[in-house]
């Protein structure tokens, strides 16, 4: 089977003490700053999925690897460039290290792998590199293998153990233990790990940590100690300072390696010490320290990251005996497997399936290797399996890895059908007292606890219940039970009842401890008669509890409730009126509320009313020609427009008022009475509900507006706003020329002389062809509102005296105008 050691190097400018990045950084590295974000991918020779090189096991000759910058094609200083350089594990006698091709840094690369390979490095240059000088380290000095290999090991778990501790910092509280990831790393790398202290500063936390990582290191020399401040950083950010200080590097051997690269090999290059941190979606970050000053030297400086992982086959892994685990639950189960250096593997298995006995249908479930080497952890509480009999497997690479033995996957009760009967659920009212509940729905004979939950106090103690069963518990299987809850002191709201099974599995059924009951307020509600339907406002108090309505004279249906309106005082509703309903009658309604089984019933809650105002019809007219065609149902924004107004039930007492269907176009409501002028503005009353309006539309809305008309009548209420047309602005052209200046292909430069052209986008002969304005409008000399523009014609027009056709801006058909060409 397949492994892989990791090994980058990545070589960034320094200049006054600033390191820029290469590629985009998502997440800041603990105790360092990121210097680069890339992927590097192995794809098999015969095709497969591409997976990232640190969770590769093995690596072989026709393997591919990808390399893809967070950024491609950024543009930067310099020559950028990226070398692989390949190397087999430092037991093999034929050891020696394979240069792969140089490419730019700055777009995606690719190499095909030449050979087994158990060390990978990956070398950028900002400023190029230089292939013959990579070339001699191969030749000579073949020991560097196992150096490099050396290196890798070492480091890696510093690495790991930076990660390790990344991730549990940025994990929620109280969601994980410290010493319990700290155990895992330990298992996963054979290395026995402290206990730590919790009052000890992170700085001797870190030291601790390291000195059982790498037994050499050691921080007894004070000139070289890191300085950490304990409130300013974490203890990832802590392990990661001393890493990149000169006792990590001595203790895992890279101080030589260090050096040789630089004096025999890179002699303009100063190297550093780098780590990795995973980045979603994007690869991973390059860490490094943080620069105390700038480089005293000319040489530039390279960072060195490399990544252990180990070149083993899948392990054999089985199950002591076939295990029963419930649906839905996470689950530990014990495994063995060939040896303990296989357990060690077992985290680098991937994608792991449940595949079922009877169908042979797999599918994908969450495992993690438990806190201890020897045990899988199956989360299903996110996938739908049925009960049976199952095995599982899992990817090592592109290879499948089944794990002997049966899982039997068994069910607890299903609580998502528990219900409250409703005889209980009515009396559950603040303040009530001691109310007995009655669950029904499934089976209780599992269940060990109860508790009632605040919905909206999550984290409060919950309050436990007493309750009991028609049988004994555990006796058998048990479809009711009776809680006792009391309401005395409990604030209205939703609560949950927390259903707790032995073996922990817990379900939540809502239930509501009523508040007083809705009420309505500024009662009666007119509605008009001769209307197939018609929207009221109801108001009062908790009218969100409402769920329905009914009325002898009447037919109702509620708007939702919005679910943020617990309380609500307001509540729209959609009413029919009978037949039989007349003008002056009273009518009582009957409100079912959530909850309650039996209907409130409430007297004089509608009154009728005559018929509200409508607009029927409305015809206008213009004071003059626009020159530019207006199209059906436009108003122009530039002249006065009159409308004769046909209305029903409207009268000389009556209101009309005008604005745009959009409040952002409307400039200002209008509102006007019978005989009222404001400016240009009037309304008249003709009597047998006809009505005459002189309007300035510009003077309500913008062009583009929808202008709205509404008709209100104290005793009645308002009609339904009526569309009287779009406002829109058109321009004013005065002088159409054509000139003998060609300005391409049969188009011939023309001009336009007037008013409002920046509305112009093309212009043309016919209403379907036209060619973009070749310039802006130029205000005329003298005229304060006169413009010209520089149109393009194609030539010849299609008749003497043709017809010039505007565009206006986001226009597909051209519109005809009174402009001709002479």
């Amino acid at each position: 089977m397949r492994g892989i050691i990791l090994a980058v190097l990545t070589i960034l400018p320094v200049a006054m003490g600033a390191i820029p990045a290469f590629g985009a950084v998502s997440a800041p590295c603990p105790g360092s700053i990121p210097v680069s974000t890339f992927k590097l991918m192995v794809e098999p020779p015969k095709g497969g999925v591409a997976l990232p090189v640190n969770s590769i096991n093995a690596i072989e000759p026709g393997d591919k690897l990808i390399y893809k910058p967070a950024h491609p094609a950024r543009k930067r200083k310099g020559k950028a460039k990226v070398a692989i350089l390949l190397a087999p594990a430092s037991g093999d006698a034929s050891a020696h290290i394979e240069v792969l091709a140089v490419k730019p840094a700055d777009a995606p690369a690719e190499w095909k792998v030449p050979m087994h390979a158990s060390v990978v490095g990956l070398v950028f240059g900002p400023q190029g590199l230089d292939v013959h000088k990579i070339n001699s380290l191969v030749k000579k000095h073949p020991d560097l293998v196992l150096k490099l290999t050396d290196y890798v090991e070492q480091t890696s778990k510093v690495e790991a153990l930076v990660q390790t501790l990344s991730k549990y910092e940025q994990s929620a509280p109280g969601s994980t233990n410290l010493q319990s990831m700290l155990s895992h790393f330990s298992s996963q790398y054979g290395v026995a790990l402290p206990q730590l202290s919790a009052g000890m500063p992170s700085d001797q936390q870190a030291v601790q940590l390291l000195h059982a990582v790498l037994p050499a290191f050691s921080t007894s020399d004070p000139l070289t100690r890191p300085t950490i401040t304990q409130q300013s950083t974490g203890l990832a950010a802590s392990v990661a300072t001393f890493f990149f200080g000169p006792q990590v590097i001595v203790a895992a051997g890279g101080a030589n390696l260090l050096e040789e690269l630089h004096a025999a090999f890179f002699p303009h290059a100063e190297f550093r010490s780098a780590f990795a941190e995973p980045v979603a979606s994007k690869g991973m970050d390059l860490c490094t320290s943080r620069p105390k000053s700038p480089s005293k030297t000319r040489a530039r400086i390279a960072y060195l990251w490399m990544l252990h992982i180990p070149d083993a086959e899948a392990p054999s892994v089985s199950l002591p005996k076939p295990v029963d685990i419930p649906a839905g639950w996470i689950s530990t189960v014990n495994v063995s497997c060939a040896s303990i250096s296989q357990l060690r593997l077992l985290p680098r298995a991937r994608d792991w399936h449940l595949v079922s006995a009877a169908t042979n249908v797999a599918i994908p479930v969450k495992v993690n290797v438990g806190p201890e080497a020897d045990s899988l952890v199956l989360d299903l509480t996110h996938t739908k399996l049925p009960a049976g009999q199952y095995h599982l497997v899992a990817q090592w690479d592109w290879s499948p890895v089944k794990v002997a033995g049966a899982v039997n996957l068994l069910n607890f009760a299903d609580y998502s059908t528990v219900k409250i009967s409703s005889d209980s659920e009515d009396h559950l009212v603040t303040g009530s007292g001691s109310v007995p509940v009655d669950l029904t729905g499934a089976d209780f004979e599992f269940l060990d606890n109860m508790t009632l939950v605040d919905a909206k106090h999550l984290r409060a103690a919950p309050t436990s219940l007493s309750f009991s069963l028609p049988g004994t518990s555990h006796a058998g299987p048990s479809q009711r039970m009776t809680a006792n809850i009391n309401a005395s002191k409990l604030p209205p709201g939703a609560y949950f009842l927390r259903l707790s099974q032995l073996n922990g599995q817990t379900h939540d059924v809502p239930v509501i401890v009523h508040p007083p009951n809705p009420s309505l307020d500024h009662l009666p509600v007119r509605v008009n008669l001769g209307q197939p339907q018609q929207t009221i406002e109801l108001r009062g108090t908790n009218l969100d509890r409402i769920v329905k309505i009914k009325s002898e004279d009447a037919s109702w249906r509620l708007d939702p409730a919005s679910a943020e309106s617990s309380g609500a005082t307001e509540r729209q509703a959609t009413l029919k009126l009978s037949p039989k309903a007349k003008k002056g009658a009273r009518i009582g309604a009957k409100i079912f509320v959530a909850g309650i089984q039996e209907p409130l019933e409430v007297a004089d809650v509608l009154e009728v009313a005559e018929p509200r105002p409508k607009i029927v019809s409305v015809r206008k007219s213009f004071a003059g020609e626009t020159g530019v065609e207006l199209r059906s149902g436009e108003i122009p924004a530039q002249s006065a427009v009159s409308f004769a107004i046909d209305a029903q039930n409207a009268d000389s007492r009556s209101i009309l008022r005008l604005q745009c269907g959009s409040a952002d176009d409307t400039k200002r409501a209008l509102t006007l009475t019978q005989g009222e002028r404001d400016g240009a503005n009037e309304l008249d009353f003709a009597g047998a509900g006809a009505l005459f309006l002189s309007l300035d539309p510009g003077d309500v809305g913008h062009s583009g507006c929808l202008l709205m008309a509404t008709l209100t009548s104290h005793a009645t209420g308002a009609s339904d706003p009526f569309a009287l047309g779009r406002i829109i602005r058109l321009p004013q052209i005065d002088q159409f020329t054509l000139s003998d200046e060609s300005i391409g292909k049969s188009l011939y430069a023309g001009m336009l002389t007037g008013k409002d052209l920046q509305a112009i986008a093309m212009t043309g002969w016919n209403a379907k062809n036209g060619t973009p304005v070749q310039g802006i409008p130029t205000p005329v000399p003298g005229e304060t509102e006169q413009q010209t523009l520089k149109i393009g014609m194609p030539w010849p027009p299609p008749a003497p005296h043709a017809r010039l056709y505007i565009w206006l801006s986001g226009e597909a058909e051209g519109r005809a105008t009174n402009a001709r060409y002479e």
